[in-house]
C-alpha cells in the first residue's frame, strides 16, 4: 500500500507543540485588544486635544488702516472750532458730519461777511452718494471734491453751522478687531482768521478700553473717543490714531499659550497612538507555522 494512502498518526510531541501554539494565540489575544484599545483612546484624545487648541488660538485678521479725507474750511471770520464726526449709518453708507462754531459769545459771522464754506473729498475708492441742498461738485485730481455753503445759527456756546456728506463704506474712517482699533483724523485745511481746533469724535465700542498715541489729546468713553488738536498754520495732516486694548492683548496671548501647550499634547497623542498602532500590527499572533499546521 502506498505510504501516502496511510493514516497519518500524531505523536505526543505534535500534539505538544499544537497546543503550545493555541495558548500563545489565546495569551496574545487580550493583550492585543488592550493594545488596539489604548492606541484608539490615544487617537480619539489627541484629536479631541487638537479640536480645542484650534478653538483657543486667537483668528483676528489683520485689517487694513482706515484712509482718511481731506477737509477744507475757508471762512472770512475767526472760527473756534472744526468738528468732524464719521457716523455708519448702515452697513454700507456712511455720513460724515462737519460742524463749525463761533468764538465764545459770537452767535453770527460779521455782518456783510462771505459764507464759510467746506471743500470735501472722500479717500480713494469711497464714493459720494448725496448731499444736503446747495452742494456743489468740483474736480480734484482723479477723485472729486463736494462743497457746501453754511449758514450759521445760535448756539450755547456760540454760533454753529453743520452739513453732512453720505458716502459709500463701510466701516467708515474706524477699524476694531478687539486688541487694537485704528480711527482715521482727517486732513484739514484752514483758510481764515484765527487758530481752530480740530475736534474729531469716533464711535468705538469700549473705546476707554484702548490706550491711545495719536500725538492728539484723546478723550475716551465706552461709546467712542474724541481727538482735539490746534490746526496749526491753517493745516492739520491727516494720519491714523491707533489705540492698544492691553487687557485683551493679555488675554489673546494666554488663549495663545494654553494653546500651544494643548497643540503639544495633541501632538504627543497621536504619536503615542501611531506607535501603538504600529507595536500591535508586529506584535499579532501567527495564523501559520507548527502550531497551525498541526491543527
Amino acid at each position: 500500500m502506498p505510504r501516502s494512502l496511510l493514516p497519518v498518526r500524531r505523536g505526543p510531541a505534535r500534539r505538544r507543540l499544537s497546543l503550545a501554539g493555541l495558548a500563545r494565540r489565546l495569551t496574545l489575544r487580550p493583550l492585543l485588544r488592550r493594545k488596539i484599545l489604548v492606541s484608539a483612546v490615544l487617537a480619539a484624545l489627541g484629536l479631541v486635544l487638537l479640536l480645542i487648541a484650534v478653538a483657543l488660538y486667537p483668528s483676528q485678521a489683520e485689517q487694513p488702516a482706515p484712509a482718511y479725507p481731506f477737509l477744507r474750511v475757508i471762512a472770512g471770520f475767526p472760527v473756534q472750532v472744526v468738528e468732524y464726526r464719521p457716523v455708519q449709518l448702515t452697513a454700507a453708507t456712511a455720513e460724515i458730519k462737519v460742524v463749525l462754531v463761533l468764538p465764545l459769545g459770537t452767535q453770527a459771522p460779521p455782518p456783510g461777511a462771505p459764507k464759510a464754506r467746506v471743500v470735501i473729498a472722500p479717500p480713494f475708492g469711497v464714493r459720494f452718494v448725496s448731499c444736503q441742498a446747495g452742494c456743489q461738485r468740483a474736480r480734484r485730481g482723479p477723485g472729486e471734491v463736494w462743497i457746501r455753503s453754511l449758514d450759521f445759527r445760535p448756539g450755547p456756546d456760540g454760533g454753529q453751522a453743520s452739513t453732512g456728506f453720505l458716502v459709500r463704506a463701510r466701516h467708515f474712517g474706524v477699524t476694531v478687531n478687539g486688541v487694537t482699533a485704528a480711527a482715521a483724523l482727517p486732513d484739514v485745511m484752514y483758510q481764515g482768521p484765527g487758530t481752530p481746533r480740530l475736534v474729531s469724535a469716533f464711535v468705538i465700542p469700549s473705546g476707554s478700553s484702548y490706550d491711545w498715541s495719536s500725538g492728539a489729546q484723546a478723550a475716551a468713553s465706552g461709546a467712542g473717543v474724541v481727538f482735539q488738536e490746534a490746526i496749526t498754520a491753517g493745516q492739520a495732516p491727516g494720519r491714523d490714531a491707533v489705540g492698544i486694548s492691553h487687557t485683551a492683548q493679555a488675554a489673546q496671548n494666554d488663549r495663545t499659550f494654553v494653546a500651544g501647550i494643548l497643540l503639544g499634547l495633541a501632538g504627543g497623542a497621536l504619536l503615542g497612538a501611531v506607535q501603538e498602532a504600529l507595536h500591535t500590527a508586529g506584535r499579532s499572533p501567527p495564523e501559520t507555522g507548527q502550531g497551525a499546521a498541526s491543527d
